[in-house]
């Protein structure tokens, strides 16, 4: 018997038992208990297991309207009861925005953000658009977001996804966004800018951002200023090739996690991000591409009054001619550590800064690759790392020369003189931008050392040291709230 006589026997035997199934009138189904008795289930029992708008009469072929099927949909389905709307493959044309009503626990889904696509055709108005407050525990999968013209910066409505209907306090929380790409609109997943709600417990991941977009990708700015904790974006692409403003922006954050985000393109003085007045701020393998820094300089990634910790970042292939660039650029009381940072530049002229910020516990694993990238911060005042690991676990060494020298936060580990000197000489320890456990050694080694001395002055603590004329010799310094000699003596 081959394989394909028993296929199609077994297809007619399943055909012949779900008919039997079906009651005369086609009412209700028989389902079957697990030890083998049936069970009648009716027909509206059986489509509350998953419901498509097409069963509310959506055509999904982009010519006919489908929003008052869809918005039938969403008023019976979305009920708080768990449910589940689906969108088959087509493309939904609507003509309005559709409003999700306060409700709970429930999933839209499309067949993928390639297959399924809802289309707005009305210009300056949203798609899905959440009133009242109190929706929370939801989730939305698998569509394409857009628009049948792209919208200009003007059309600050025309958001795929918008919250709240500009009255002060409401709030949208626990909620999932994923596997959708938004395109040709102004934002695509945005609170109300007037009078915007908190949204918070939110996990948008596995989307894609399109050149075409205008403004932000996420847009979360509260007003009034509430609290807005776990808030996570990872494993998105955003396009910034036409956007008026920062792709993300959050105020008054709890928690904000940014993962595996890559940025591509923008151009000065638009940044890509823009976080205040957050407690903490996470961002983890974010990788920036081919922003445009114009003649003037730019900020890419932006921070005031947040505490922030930077891990495996990279920014490569910023373009540009000019101006000062920084790429995680704090200010206003931040606080940033940095853990791993590649920095590459295709620039002309000016210079790219991987970090600055008003304060920097830590850093380490900066790697500076770029001809015009630098990881020197020093050109914000006041901004110096208290722990820099690059400078202390790399003995760098510079030779000095017949001159004598002040040393700063920023010079390296090893003061190394070889040459002979022709008059006393000194070497100054820096006072400012110090940190527990800096250290400098000072080692004098020639072949002729000279008749004249080598002084190292310490201008905090006035703990001096000599190293004799016409001798060779050595002295290391550590920092503990004074500079303390640690060991000295001749060579």
């Amino acid at each position: 018997m081959s394989a394909d006589f028993s296929a199609r026997g077994l297809i007619r035997q399943t055909s012949q038992r779900l008919a039997s199934a079906v009651s005369g009138d086609g009412s209700a189904l028989v389902g079957y208990h697990a030890g083998g008795s049936a069970v009648g289930r009716t027909m509206q029992d059986r489509l509350r297991d998953q419901v498509s708008v097409k069963d509310y009469g959506a055509v999904g072929d982009g010519v006919a309207d489908d929003t008052a099927a869809i918005q039938a949909a969403i008023n019976n389905v979305l009920t708080g009861q768990g449910s589940r709307l689906y969108f088959p493959r087509g493309t939904y044309k609507i003509t309005a925005k559709l409003v999700i009503p306060v409700s709970y626990g429930w999933a839209i889904e499309g067949a993928s953000r390639l297959a399924t696509r809802i289309i707005q055709f009305t210009s300056n108005t949203p798609i899905f658009s959440f009133e009242g407050t109190g929706t929370w525990g939801w989730s939305i999968r698998g569509l394409l977001f857009s628009w049948n013209t792209a919208q200009t910066a003007a059309n600050t409505s025309a958001v795929a996804i918008r919250f709240g209907t500009g009255t002060a306090g409401h709030t949208f929380f626990q909620f999932e966004i994923g596997d959708c790409t938004f395109e040709k609109g102004w934002r695509a997943i945005a609170a109300d800018a007037t009078l915007s709600p908190s949204i918070w417990g939110v996990h948008v991941h596995n989307c894609t951002f399109a050149n075409t977009m205008k403004g932000a990708a996420f847009f979360a700015v509260p007003n009034p200023s509430v609290g807005q904790p776990n808030i996570c974006i990872e494993s998105c692409m955003l396009d910034g090739a036409a956007s008026a403003e920062e792709l993300i922006q959050i105020s008054t954050g709890d928690v904000i996690t940014l993962r595996s985000l890559e940025f591509l393109n923008g151009t000065a003085p638009v940044g890509l991000i823009q976080i205040t007045t957050t407690f903490a701020v996470t961002l983890m393998d974010c990788k920036t591409e081919n922003y445009n820094v114009l003649a003037t300089g730019s900020q890419l990634f932006k921070f005031s009054q947040c505490n922030v910790r930077a891990f495996n970042s990279s920014v490569n292939g910023v373009l540009g001619s000019g101006g000062v660039t920084y790429f995680l650029f704090g200010n206003s009381g931040t606080t940033l550590t940095v853990y791993g940072l590649s920095v590459n530049d295709a620039l002309t002229g000016g210079t790219l800064y991987g970090y600055t910020a008003d304060t920097v516990p830590f850093v380490a694993d900066v790697k500076v690759i770029g001809p015009r990238s630098s990881d020197d911060i020093f050109p914000q005042t006041g901004c110096s790392p208290k722990f820099d690991a690059d400078r202390r676990q790399k003995d760098r060494i510079t030779d000095l020369t017949d001159a004598s020298v002040v040393l700063t936060a920023a010079s390296t580990r090893i003061q190394y003189l070889n040459v002979a000197l022709t008059a006393a000489r000194t070497v100054t320890l820096p006072n400012t931008g110090l940190y527990e456990g800096m250290e400098f050694e000072i080692v004098r080694k020639a072949a002729t050392p000279g008749a004249f001395t080598l002084q190292v002055i310490d201008p905090v603590s006035a703990n001096n040291y000599t190293m004799a004329a016409s001798a060779n010799g050595y002295v290391r310094y550590r920092y503990r709230g004074a500079w303390r000699i640690m060991a000295a003596g001749t060579l």
